[in-house]
């Protein structure tokens, strides 16, 4: 690769205003420094898009593109995909950090709240 990005994360989002800053930050606190963040902002309504931009902040490893209309995150992944330019490609959820378990998800029998 030419452009020196070894993996690219991805992070469809729809209607995640209150969980893609942590989404971003967990994603930009990679071990991994060239890395690029593509968000997918698939027509939400509730300042998603604005969200993204300010944890970007003015990190260029962070690309937010948007939608007007929702599609479905297949559709978000696809669009991020195309617009990777990593040799490898990690998805994340907008919902949850890197590692986390939402609050109130039975993982293995046990319910994991927040400390």
């Amino acid at each position: 690769m030419t452009s020196g990005i070894r993996a690219s994360i991805i992070i469809p989002a729809y209607n995640a205003q209150r969980f893609i800053a942590g989404a971003i930050t967990s994603a930009r606190a990679q071990t991994l420094r060239d890395i690029e963040i593509i968000v997918v902002d698939d027509g939400s309504r509730d300042g998603t898009t604005t969200a993204a931009l300010d944890a970007a902040g003015n990190d260029p490893r962070v690309r937010v593109i948007c939608y007007e209309m929702n599609r479905g995150a297949a559709h978000a992944r696809n669009v991020a995909l195309a617009a990777a330019s990593g040799g490898q490609a990690s998805g994340r959820r907008s919902t949850r950090p890197a590692g986390g378990v939402r609050p109130g998800r039975r993982r293995r029998g046990r319910i994991y709240r927040p400390a």
